[in-house]
């Protein structure tokens, strides 16, 4: 297997608010496809809809099968309720590894002010995906590592 690519493929949730965020979670997911990972986006926000609160619903059911998150944060994604409700069940309900792909002068939640943060400049967001790349490398083998620990026993039997 080429170096740099996970041993199976990890599945990445990446989670946006806004329609700059939509384009440019578009392009992470796709970037991450092509790099081996089972990467997945969810398109399209019609809040105040039936369709739109049973989609919300199926994907916060979905969220546990991610083995990690890429939350793109643009300016308009801290006022999105879908993004904060997605933000707020990975980071504590799942413990899942998340990462804040903060695009520079946007607000940042507080749920992601202690995660991982990888920046860009507005527009220029591919450039900063070799960082992205490295960072989503070191985490899930952290958290693979870590979940190996706790699944485990040792001679005192504690984990």
């Amino acid at each position: 297997m080429p170096a740099g690519r996970p041993q199976r493929s990890s599945m990445i949730f990446i989670g946006y608010g806004g329609g700059e965020g939509k384009e440019i979670a578009e392009d992470v997911c796709l970037w991450f496809q092509r790099k081996g990972f089972d990467a997945l986006t969810v398109a399209g926000e019609i809040e105040d809809s039936i369709p739109f609160l049973e989609s919300q619903e199926t994907i916060l059911q979905a969220l546990p099968k991610f083995d990690l998150a890429v939350m793109v944060c643009t300016r308009g994604a801290v006022h999105s309720r879908r993004f904060r409700d997605e933000t707020e069940k990975l980071v504590y309900d799942l413990e899942k590894p998340t990462i804040a792909f903060v695009m520079r002068g946007a607000p940042l939640l507080n749920t992601l002010r202690l995660r991982t943060r990888v920046y860009f400049a507005r527009n220029h967001h591919r450039n900063a995906f070799g960082d992205l790349f490295s960072v989503v490398n070191k985490l899930l083998a952290d958290h693979k590592q870590t979940r190996r620990l706790v699944r485990g026993t040792s001679d005192t039997g504690y984990a």
